[in-house]
């Protein structure tokens, strides 16, 4: 038992180095890649829906279920029974939230890198540039 449970351990602590030190370098870094992307469509669409982009306090958990209507203005009658995302979408490969503020209006998307912080030069960005017309 003692065993098992050591051994649990240790592979719980080599995966979350694993995501610290990326050993799979360009694979991770195209898995988070393509996460952010898709956030980034379900944010398209929340915004195509809703003509607003979700607040800072709304924050990515708007696309998974309705912000509160009073609060918001958002018509929950019209908000997809399945959210435009899963909790878990909104998370990297390592399972570190996903980062969503607004900059100078326009949603900026990021995901922390292999030191594991957001901010710093190695995280992962996508900035959601809106046309003339709002989409």
């Amino acid at each position: 038992m003692r065993s098992a449970l050591l051994g649990a351990l240790l592979l719980a602590t080599v995966g979350m180095a694993g995501c610290r030190s990326e050993p799979c370098g360009h694979a991770v870094e195209k898995r988070d890649a393509l996460r952010l992307e898709t956030v980034s469509r379900a944010l398209r669409a929340w915004h195509a829906a809703h003509g607003r982009w979700p607040t800072a306090d709304e924050g990515l958990m708007a696309l998974v279920r309705c912000p509160a209507a009073s609060a918001s203005g958002i018509d929950c009658e019209r908000f997809p029974a399945t959210g435009y995302a899963t909790s878990d979408a909104l998370r990297d490969v390592c399972g570190r939230s996903i980062h969503y503020a607004l900059v100078g209006g326009q949603p900026r998307l990021s995901a922390p890198g292999p030191d594991g912080e957001v901010g710093t030069g190695d995280d992962r960005v996508i900035e959601i540039k809106t046309t003339p017309t709002g989409r």
